[in-house]
């Protein structure tokens, strides 16, 4: 209901009503009454602007915290993470070559995994303690992105572009608030921003080296980004300047610093990412990241700068000098982003990060803007107010809807478990096969959901064998099993597998990127996510045994029978 109410401020809408609603705004703002009026209040409605904003980001976090109880993860991705962090903690490699006889590597940065480590330190199980982790991160970006713009604007202005750069997170909310590397790209680039507008230059200089590392360490791709603060920090002699240029190959070698660490091994990150660039990009998702791009950046800053430049042309003429270098740097890395966000299997949200930078950019004009006159208030005023104010409907909106998937779940199926009693069967299991290595399958795709938990025998210690999400990126690269993997499997390598209980035949998932089999987007010649001969060897080598409340148990035949403890369906 409440996405068919705010449709006017969707894309279409938006679109539909421009024209219409600028004219309207700029015939009212014209009226000599509505005029002066407006001026005399104008500190109070930046005022007022400010604190919707703050009250956005308050919004937005208190929405995360209030999920944290739900117990569960809530993207694939999410188990993935976790699962491979677990498996590296117990010793195994983060990154397995392509013939090594298990099939788990996925092509995030070791930083998104050894994020993840610090809880398991403390030997958290529960997916809750994982999204306060999360939580907790993304409070202190909310910080640090406001102190950074407070260096550059008045509390109002600065407080108001910081609700635009909320609602830009808000427009892709469950990405940001997920078990990833996403909310951490945040935290670590308004890090980097304070410190390149707080701190001295050589303290901001180590600082940015230090968070560029870690955001190269959780995608690759966000290099150009991650040397954006370095341009904004005050250098008023050379010597501050040079302490920029050996910043730079510091963040370089810096990145590199993981990869000395037992079981992270950069060739085989170079492989996961080798084999990402084969799954091509797709035309539709480039043309939605740039319609994105332009609706949730490049109209905001267009809006702005004409409201700097229709008050004082001169002044918004130097300013884009002065900025050149970070708005041509900016430029260069929304291009990239846009462009590794149409990679088949990525999406929009690869575009969140820019949020700050714009944000930070519009803060500056918006400040430096001259005051509004009679004269030119309309002109200068009405597309800015259009501009963000669609913006924030539509991230209140867009923001709405993440709760309402978390809350209410749209996705049937996580609408099905409870997530804590799935927890709890999964334990029992554990417990009834003491002997067992143990490990999560996929049967159909319907009871795929019940698969989210499989991270957690890997903490406790399982080996982590398979991985249904390191395999549909295998799929879209057309990477085969190897044979050491096929071997292991006829091997028993686990002994006892939980296939999700349901009417189809164990690993029959359909493959993740079988909705693309078509057009430029055509990755597979085979549907399933786990080919042949995978169910077959299954087959030959496993048997179902007995059931538990949620999971059938398939033994290897070569096993002893395991007590035949009961079934536990109710």
């Amino acid at each position: 209901m409440l996405q068919k109410l705010l449709w006017p401020f969707h894309t279409e809408g938006v679109i539909l009503l421009a024209l219409p609603a600028i004219a309207a705004l700029s015939l009212l703002l014209r009226r000599p009454g509505m005029n002066a009026s407006f001026l005399r209040n104008r500190r109070s409605i930046l005022r007022w602007a400010g604190i919707l904003g703050l009250a956005a980001a308050a919004f937005f976090l208190l929405a995360d915290i209030a999920t944290i109880p739900q117990q569960r993860s809530f993207q694939d991705d999410e188990s993935s993470v976790l699962s491979v962090a677990a498996a590296w903690v117990h010793h195994q490699p983060m990154y397995p070559s392509l013939d090594a006889p298990v099939d788990y590597g996925v092509l995030y940065g070791p930083a998104t995994y050894l994020l993840f480590t610090l809880p398991m330190l403390f030997h958290a199980e529960n997916v809750m303690a994982y999204q306060a982790w999360v939580a907790l991160g993304l409070a202190a970006m909310l910080a640090f992105s406001f102190v950074a713009m407070r260096r550059l604007a008045r509390p109002a202005v600065a407080a108001a572009a910081f609700g635009y750069y909320v609602f830009t997170v808000g427009l892709k909310a469950a990405n940001q608030w997920s078990n990833k590397g996403d909310p951490w790209i945040l935290l670590f680039l308004a890090v980097a921003f304070w410190a390149a507008l707080r701190l001295k230059p050589r303290q901001a200089d180590v600082t940015i080296a230090l968070c560029g590392a870690v955001l190269i360490d959780i995608k690759a791709n966000l290099f150009l980004l991650a040397l954006l603060p370095f341009l904004l920090v005050s250098r008023p002699d050379r010597k501050a300047r040079t302490t920029a240029i050996l910043a730079i190959p510091g963040m370089v070698l810096l990145a590199l610093v993981p990869f000395l660490l037992p079981g992270i091994s950069l060739s085989g990150y170079g492989i996961q990412l080798a084999l990402a660039s084969r799954h091509g990009l797709s035309r539709s998702l480039f043309l939605i990241n740039v319609m994105y791009f332009v609706r949730v950046f490049a109209l905001p800053f267009g809006a702005s700068l004409w409201m700097l430049h229709r008050g004082d042309p001169e002044r918004a003429s130097r300013y884009l000098h002065r900025r050149r270098s970070f708005l041509l740097l900016l430029a260069a890395a929304s291009l990239v982003a846009v462009v590794t966000g149409a990679k088949n299997g990525a999406g929009a949200w690869h575009l969140v990060p820019l949020g700050l930078p714009f944000a930070l950019v519009i803060a500056e004009m918006w400040n430096e803007a001259p005051p509004l006159t009679p004269a030119n208030l309309p002109l200068r005023l009405a597309p800015a107010l259009w501009v963000f104010g669609t913006l924030a409907v539509h991230g209140i909106e867009r923001t709405a809807d993440a709760i309402h998937t978390r809350f209410y779940n749209d996705i049937p199926s996580l609408n099905e478990y409870d997530f804590a009693d799935v927890q709890r069967d999964m334990l029992q299991v554990q417990a009834d096969h003491p002997g067992d290595t143990l490990q999560v399958g996929v049967s159909g795709g319907h009871e795929y959901t019940l698969t989210r938990l499989r991270y957690l025998y890997v903490m406790r210690g399982q080996p982590l064998f398979t991985d249904p999400n390191a395999q549909a990126e295998r799929d879209g690269s057309h990477v085969p099993f190897s044979p050491a993997v096929l071997h292991a499997l006829a091997d028993c390598t686990i002994s006892l597998w939980l296939i999700p209980s349901s009417s189809e035949p164990p690993f029959s998932m359909g493959g993740g990127y079988a909705s693309a089999a078509s057009g430029t987007a055509g990755l597979l010649t085979d549907p399933h996510l786990y080919p042949q001969p995978w169910p077959d060897i299954f087959q030959q080598h496993y048997h179902r045994v007995v059931k538990s409340r949620y999971f059938d148990l398939w033994a290897c035949n070569a096993a002893p029978p395991p007590g035949n403890p009961p079934d536990r369906q109710n």
